[in-house]
């Protein structure tokens, strides 16, 4: 046989082959759409993927492979098989949407954002400037996306994860006024996520307006917030300088029985009887604070403070002085005491 009459009958077999497995991968793309239609995504999945062995060119089984991967929630078959579709067609809208949520999803914030604005670009709709917005934030990019998520607030009023987003971006831009502004937002629309009540309470604790952080500390523990020990002692703080000295202590000491080495703790503790006159009961938790640390000046110095109150002033004023050689910086909370009337 002569070698181009070969090479015409390996061309003609090549081209039934590869039109049988053109058939075959049709046959189980549409037994793939039978099952999803009955909400049978587990075997769709199967169908599909088989489609795809027998002809990887078939975009509508790698769409379709990739809209059953997640309903299955297999986000990375998912992914793989939008980004196929992607490669092959840059224009398939369900592979940019679907690129952009993956991405959300699995965190790959800067490839979400790529998607995302490619939705934009071609007027798609979709939820662009939350996935944006998120993104952003995720990145710590917060002049970006405060703006893209202040448009996803406008453009969906009820969904309280925007606000809380935003929020928290305030948050960590130590801007505890315009935080507590948005979680006042989140909260009205989501009135039982019981650990935005804590966090506005410590948000309102660092403006500082612990009279209304207290009110959210115990809206957090009414909505179900777990009464830990970081919880009292938020609470107990907020409490004392919120004008409840008693009761913030009577917390501080449920606490200390439970983490009697704690010396913040102690030092709060300490503070709180000095606030409320109760000088011997302060110099014995600042004692303790020496007990497990000797070089602790400022404990020295405070201790002098509440000698002095107790009209002990000699020795007292020996103690502070001792305290600001082993510290000279406290000779300036010397100065604030002074000119705070303490």
């Amino acid at each position: 046989m002569k070698n181009h009459e070969l090479a015409f009958l390996c061309a003609a077999f090549s081209l039934s082959v590869s039109a049988q497995s053109a058939d075959s991968s049709r046959i189980f793309l549409a037994k793939a759409l039978e099952e999803r239609m009955n909400g049978r995504f587990a075997p769709a999945f199967t169908y599909l993927q088989t489609a795809i062995k027998y002809d990887s060119s078939n975009l509508d089984a790698l769409r379709y492979l990739g809209l059953t991967a997640v309903e299955l929630r297999r986000y990375d078959n998912a992914k793989l098989a939008f980004q196929k579709l992607y490669a092959s067609k840059p224009d398939d809208t369900a592979a940019i949407r679907n690129l952009a949520n993956l991405n959300l999803y699995t965190h790959k914030w800067e490839d979400a954002i790529r998607f995302a604005q490619l939705m934009l670009r071609k007027k798609m709709g979709g939820d662009i400037n939350f996935i944006i917005g998120k993104s952003y934030y995720e990145l710590e990019n917060y002049g970006e996306g405060l703006e893209y998520l202040n448009a996803a607030f406008a453009e969906n009023p009820k969904d309280a994860r925007i606000p809380y987003m935003i929020a928290r971006a305030y948050v960590d831009m130590s801007n505890y006024r315009f935080a507590a502004r948005y979680y006042q937002k989140a909260l009205a629309i989501d009135t039982t996520n019981a650990r935005w009540f804590y966090e506005m309470a410590m948000v309102y604790a660092a403006i500082p307006d612990d009279k209304t952080a207290v009110s959210y500390y115990e809206l957090a523990a009414e909505k179900g917030y777990k009464i830990d020990n970081d919880y009292l002692e938020n609470l107990s703080v907020s409490c004392v300088l919120s004008g409840q000295p008693e009761k913030g202590i009577e917390l501080m000491l449920k606490v200390l029985e439970k983490k009697p080495a704690d010396l913040e703790l102690l030092y709060n503790l300490a503070e709180a009887y000095y606030k409320t006159g109760k000088y011997q009961q302060a110099i014995n938790y600042w004692d303790k604070i020496l007990y497990y640390d000797k070089q602790n000046a400022k404990a020295l110095y405070m201790i002098g403070m509440a000698y002095q109150k107790k009209g002990e002033s000699s020795k007292g004023q020996l103690l502070c002085d001792k305290a600001i050689e082993m510290d000279p910086s406290l000779a300036n909370l010397k100065q604030k005491k002074m000119d705070m009337g303490l």
